[in-house]
């Protein structure tokens, strides 16, 4: 499943990915990082890999609808300890002008960056999908996918070497970008985050089963009908261990202002 496509590497910058690669390797002396320490090697590898993306992405200009997802994401974040200590951007970007490099609607980086499309925006119906769409990649996020994927790519990099010293990264050694490419088992073991956020925030978190749906009709997206119905079932699945809300948000009236905002773009 692909969520960027036609990009063949990130620059990552040496200093970075040698402290990667220190973060896989196991001795009995050396202890685990704390959540602080965590939270700023996301920053930083997000910083970077923002920084290229941001480059290929036509990025919409600033405006009140981008305080609206940042609002809302925050919302979100309060059930998420572990997300707190990072900051939050969230981006408006146009998928019809970004050379093609994104399937998906919604993009998210660990430090923590959020990219939404205006076509997305215009098309989605229910703030619970929404709220969903990007709760999804705050999970993602939370549960460090990018990161971990990156440290198993360092480790599968060190394991290649058959003598000798550990081949650490050199200098302009690039990135894969299918490292950062989420794949139907990650999405699989974000959903009970994912749904346990949208409850503590009071939406409906059966806005995310709308959401593989809309992956599942929208053939734009690349996404197997078969994979969608999955992620479709797994979402069931974490939503029945919830007591069901009593009153979960649908559309509030910030959600409508939005979409005329959006609407006037």
């Amino acid at each position: 499943m692909q969520i960027l496509r036609d990009v063949r590497s990130v620059t990552v910058s040496v200093s970075l990915m040698v402290l990667l690669f220190a973060g896989c390797q196991s001795a009995p002396e050396r202890r685990e990082p704390t959540r602080a320490e965590l939270a700023q090697l996301d920053l930083r590898l997000g910083t970077e890999l923002a920084t290229e993306l941001e480059r290929r992405l036509s990025l919409e200009k600033p405006s009140d609808a981008e305080v609206y997802l940042r609002k809302l994401a925050l919302k979100l974040i309060e059930g998420a300890p572990e997300l707190k200590d990072s900051p939050l951007g969230v981006l408006m970007f146009h998928r019809k002008h970004d050379q093609g490099i994104a399937d998906s609607p919604i993009l998210g980086l660990p430090g923590i960056r959020i990219y939404v499309s205006l076509e997305y925006l215009k098309a989605v119906e229910t703030e619970s999908e929404l709220a969903a769409a990007i709760g999804l990649e705050l999970a993602r996020v939370s549960l460090r996918q990018i990161p971990r994927r990156i440290q198993a790519d360092a480790m599968a990099r060190a394991s290649a070497v058959p003598t000798g010293e550990p081949r650490r990264p050199t200098e302009g050694e690039t990135l894969d970008v299918s490292l950062v490419r989420p794949s139907e088992d990650e999405y699989t073991e974000a959903i009970p985050v994912a749904v346990g956020l949208l409850y503590r925030a009071g939406y409906d978190p059966r806005g995310l089963v709308e959401y593989w749906k809309r992956w599942q009709t929208e053939a734009s997206q690349g996404v197997p009908g078969e994979v969608a119905r999955r992620l479709v079932s797994e979402t069931y699945r974490a939503i029945a261990s919830y007591t069901p809300l009593r009153n979960p948000v649908v559309r509030s009236k910030e959600f409508l202002k939005l979409k005329q905002l959006i609407a006037r773009i």
